[in-house]
């Protein structure tokens, strides 16, 4: 294990480790919170996002089955062309356009 919990290579600066955001559980936590109080809407803002890892996916489909379940229209906002193409390798896109009813 990297420098502060780092797992992963860097690939933009090889030999080193990165780790840029939260961990998937801290993801978890944070949209179990935001969906605790049974809002109407959840907005996911993905602007700050670079990259998105299989393991970074898994909290949005748990979110967005949560907020099914509970009647929360999800909606994600701010993502790059790169993240949309990740999100769409694993069908979150597909998941979240039935969700909305598209």
């Amino acid at each position: 294990m990297g420098p502060a919990g780092c797992k992963k290579p860097d690939p933009a600066c090889p030999g080193r480790t990165h780790r840029s955001g939260p961990s998937a559980e801290e993801v978890s936590r944070l949209f179990d919170e935001a969906l605790r109080s049974g809002p109407e809407a959840l907005d996911v803002d993905l602007s700050e996002v670079a990259h998105i890892s299989t393991d970074g996916v898994v909290p949005l489909f748990s979110a967005l089955k949560k907020a099914r379940l509970s009647g929360t229209y999800m909606v994600v906002v701010g993502a790059s062309p790169h993240v949309w193409a990740a999100l769409h390798r694993v069908g979150f896109d597909r998941a979240l356009r039935l969700q909305q009813g598209s």
